[in-house]
């Protein structure tokens, strides 16, 4: 009797580490398929998108008014053009691109790095002086992130050629498909 007891507590206990690891993996910004996802759909279509030409920029910080939800934004810019690279930001090298990472506080700068795998440190580089009479309007990927660490809108403000159409084809590169969006909002169109 003592055995069957000692058997169906380590099986609860053992549920209970799956079930809590599971439920903490489930949590973890995947920051490596969002950059996969945006390196792989820009490389093709644009010939400067290189590592040679292109940086890209990641950053992360507070829904405003709701401290535990998150939006993360990754856009790219090219060596030549114009722009400022702060000294709070890191830049790092992932699939041989130069990221810089920024947020808006050093917790959720961490936030981001530590689930942002396989990357490298590298040097730092400088770009053109912006200049006050331009305007500077970088299009980005932007994702929502709710209390639960699930995406709960994303936004492309990049230019597209056909906007319901490469939204869609980003949102199923992302795995993203039933995620309100906001190109589907601005066509009232909610399929």
């Amino acid at each position: 009797m003592m055995a069957q007891m000692q058997i169906l507590n380590r099986m609860i206990f053992l549920c209970a580490i799956a079930f809590a690891t599971l439920s903490c993996s489930a949590q973890k910004f995947n920051v490596n398929h969002i950059v996969d996802t945006y390196i792989d759909y820009y490389s093709p279509r644009n010939k400067i998108f290189t590592p040679t030409k292109t940086f890209l920029q990641l950053g992360i910080d507070n829904e405003e008014g709701n401290l535990k939800e998150k939006n993360i934004h990754i856009n790219n810019n090219c060596f030549d053009c114009m722009g400022k690279i702060s000294d709070q930001n890191s830049i790092i090298e992932y699939r041989g691109y130069k990221v810089v990472i920024y947020s808006d506080n050093d917790e959720n700068k961490n936030i981001l790095l530590s689930n942002f795998k396989n990357t490298k440190k590298t040097s730092a580089f400088f770009l053109n002086k912006l200049d006050n009479n331009i305007i500077n309007d970088v299009g980005s990927w932007t994702f929502n992130y709710n209390e639960n660490a699930k995406i709960s809108f994303f936004c492309n403000s990049n230019p597209m050629k056909n906007m319901k159409e490469d939204m869609r084809e980003i949102k199923q590169k992302l795995g993203i498909q039933n995620v309100r969006d906001c190109v589907s909002a601005l066509l009232n169109d909610i399929n």
